[in-house]
């Protein structure tokens, strides 16, 4: 009021609070706490009815007055996409995660028999087997984009889901670089004539290079938070192509080498040759390090590509190739070599059998 009359301005007259009626007589009272607390359940449904009235269709209600999306609903796919998916992802899952385990107890078991430069392919199947039970813990705990009955408004608001995330990454990443890694290292055998104690010298420090470098695209996306939810799958996805494009130069380089290293067993092979030698040996090596690099290359290099298209089916054939690069590379353990040895480990000889059976007799 002072400040009023010191500015040269009066009080209105309708204003006056001497003129308006006093509590409780006011013609509308501010609920109390007890009013609060006295409503009844059919009050507090209908106001969340009429909030679940705001939200569109396949949406519920969530914090902060938002309209999440239903964990289950089908925008993008349809169900029987789902299915599908799942059925398919299962399959191949199942099926990796038993080959690749296959090889990897025949190498812990008989580990002198896997010395580099074939030692590489191990540490592909042992990618394989972390990718293969990365779907399973998927397809048992159900799509991990969900918090709820309503999708994640974040990824970043599941530890869960943004762990399988950097681990799936993880994992690819060290799948190329260990690719390189392989075809680097018969390179130096093939055509600089490495040794396998050579090459075995530097492996610590190709282990060391591998696995740290597998981690700096993980860096990258904790800063850029980098992080889409895929419907489709149920992943926490990390979408970028400046990964893709670093995983495919890794893929090409690995080819390059390939390439040379095929012409330097060639011409190994056309000396054994002119030396008079038979190169059935190494013509075996070749073919079955051929078959095997060929399907691991075309494998991570086309499941790549399939990062460039938005296809359902696309989809399908970049999972069936992500898993075959795995298995192509277990398959450098199968031999008639592993199978007798598991044989003799599993199955007592039944000669050493009879003659412990056989009874003793008095000359």
């Amino acid at each position: 009021m002072s400040a009023l009359h010191s500015a040269g301005f009066t009080w209105p007259a309708e204003l006056d609070c001497a003129k308006f009626p006093e509590p409780p007589n006011l013609c509308m009272q501010q609920p109390s706490e007890e009013d609060f607390r006295d409503a009844s359940p059919g009050e507090h449904l209908h106001s969340l009815r009429n909030t679940a009235q705001m939200c569109p269709f396949n949406t519920l209600p969530g914090g902060n007055q938002r309209c999440l999306k239903k964990c289950y609903s089908n925008e993008l796919y349809s169900q029987n996409d789902k299915t599908l998916y799942a059925v398919w992802t299962i399959f191949w899952s199942v099926t990796c995660m038993l080959v690749t385990t296959f090889s990897l107890l025949t190498f812990l078991t008989q580990p002198k028999r896997f010395r580099w430069p074939a030692r590489p392919l191990l540490y592909l199947s042992f990618c394989g087997l972390i990718r293969a039970v990365v779907f399973l813990i998927r397809w048992i705990a159900g799509p991990l984009i969900c918090s709820g009955p309503t999708v994640l408004e974040k990824p970043t608001d599941s530890l869960s889901c943004t762990s399988l995330a950097l681990i799936l990454i993880y994992v690819d990443v060290a799948t190329c670089l260990w690719w390189w890694i392989f075809c680097f290292v018969w390179y130096l055998s093939a055509a600089k004539e490495w040794s396998t104690e050579a090459i075995e010298k530097i492996s610590t420090r190709l282990h060391a290079l591998v696995w740290s470098l597998s981690t700096v695209p993980l860096i990258f996306v904790l800063i850029s938070r980098n992080i889409d939810l895929n419907e489709l799958t149920g992943f926490c996805q990390i979408s970028s192509y400046s990964l893709v494009i670093f995983e495919l130069c890794f893929v090409t380089i690995g080819f390059i080498l390939a390439a040379f290293t095929s012409i330097a067993l060639k011409n190994v092979r056309e000396a054994l040759v002119y030396e008079g030698r038979c190169p059935y040996k190494l013509e075996r090596l070749i073919l079955r390090l051929g078959v095997i690099s060929l399907g691991i290359c075309a494998g991570l290099f086309f499941s790549l590509l399939c990062n460039f298209f938005d296809n359902f089916y696309v989809v399908l054939l970049q999972v069936s190739l992500q898993f075959l690069s795995a298995i192509f590379a277990s398959l450098w353990v199968f031999s008639s070599k592993t199978f007798r040895s598991w044989n003799k480990m599993l199955r007592p000889s039944t000669r050493n059998k009879g003659l412990h059976s056989m009874p003793s007799t008095k000359i």
